[in-house]
């Protein structure tokens, strides 16, 4: 079993970081696949957490989970509810522009 939860922290922590750079990068923006890779990411977490006894982990990642659960049924109730707003840089030198700056 420790090797299960081994693993599945372990995948937990590579989603999330996939997820926080791709969001970051601009290759995808924050929106239901984000949400949801951060809903799995922090389950797997706490999974690993708790297995270890990390109090800490699991309380900011039960924590990460429900704010991406809440973001994530926000968005499928209002689309439009959770976006980012304006443009921003990103990090190759171009401009990020979000749906609703570009009308």
């Amino acid at each position: 079993m420790h090797l299960v939860t081994e693993i599945v922290g372990w995948a937990g922590a590579a989603i999330m970081l996939t997820a926080y750079l791709s969001v970051s990068m601009g290759w995808f923006q924050v929106g239901r696949r984000f949400q949801a890779a951060n809903m799995l990411a922090s389950g797997a977490l706490v999974v690993n957490g708790a297995n270890h006894g990390a109090l800490p982990s699991v309380v900011v990642n039960t924590a990460w989970f429900l704010i991406s659960m809440v973001a994530f049924l926000l968005i499928q109730l209002r689309p439009k509810a959770i976006r980012p707003a304006g443009n921003f840089p990103r990090l190759d030198g171009e401009l990020y522009c979000s749906e609703d700056s570009k009308q």
